[in-house]
């Protein structure tokens, strides 16, 4: 989760490591780092993988994931964790740590930014946030392209405010335009990416612009209301509640 704290960005780090003396080392860093960058982080650290399972289960946004390889006595990994995330996180960049050279090649299982050897160098570490919060920046500029008969158009995914399906045509509302084109909202849905919330099997709306969520309604920034399914709500509440927090 990023949000503006005046012109400073904030981000959303989770440290995890199965000592907790590990977590706090990198967090120092990541701190220091802090001092000399025009963003701040918001670091949660995690020594346990039943906590980190639960943190994710329950819809957390993370932004950037720094984890050890080597957990719970060798019988799960780091990279195993990240494969199981990524499904539901796709965006999290991923910061790996270890002592063990044997797993350089493993982790190119994976996506991630950096993979950084124990005792951690704190200038390897803050050019890895460095690259992690680029990539970040970056994907909040992607587009979604749209294919409206022999044209293709270009939508900014922040300037969605939410994606209707009706009939066979989905609608694109935005502050300023609408745009229809055929599609599915499951396809669409993996383009935009966790920034949105399924509310409804109709809807797909941008977390950002939702002002609140009232009974089995979501009131948007746009003054638009649109239903919350009852399959869905409880899991519309929780993102809502893990993207503010």
């Amino acid at each position: 989760m990023k949000e503006r704290n005046g012109e400073t960005m904030v981000y959303r780090v989770v440290v995890f490591d199965d000592d907790m003396s590990q977590c706090e080392i990198i967090k120092n860093m990541i701190d220091r780092c802090d001092e000399y960058e025009e963003r701040k982080y918001n670091i949660i650290c995690i020594d346990s993988l039943r906590e980190l399972e639960n943190f994710i289960a329950f819809e957390n946004e993370i932004d950037i994931l720094v984890t050890d390889i080597c957990v719970e006595n060798d019988k799960k990994t780091g990279i195993d964790l990240v494969k199981k995330l990524h499904p539901k996180m796709p965006d999290t960049q991923i910061i790996y740590i270890t002592g063990y050279v044997e797993y350089c090649e493993a982790v190119y299982e994976t996506e991630h930014i950096s993979f950084l050897r124990k005792p951690v160098n704190a200038e390897r570490l803050w050019q890895a946030m460095d690259r992690a919060v680029h990539n970040i920046d970056a994907r909040n500029e992607r587009v979604c392209t749209v294919n409206v008969g022999r044209n293709l158009i270009n939508i900014k995914i922040d300037d969605i405010i939410y994606i209707e399906s009706a009939g066979r045509k989905l609608i694109y509302r935005c502050a300023d335009r609408e745009v229809e084109a055929y599609g599915r909202l499951s396809e669409v849905e993996q383009t935009v990416g966790s920034g949105f919330v399924h509310c409804h099997k109709s809807f797909l709306v941008n977390i950002r612009h939702i002002c609140e969520l009232r009974d089995n309604n979501l009131l948007l920034d746009n003054g638009t209301e649109i239903a919350v399914s009852r399959n869905c709500y409880m899991d519309t509440k929780k993102r809502i509640i893990s993207y503010t927090e």
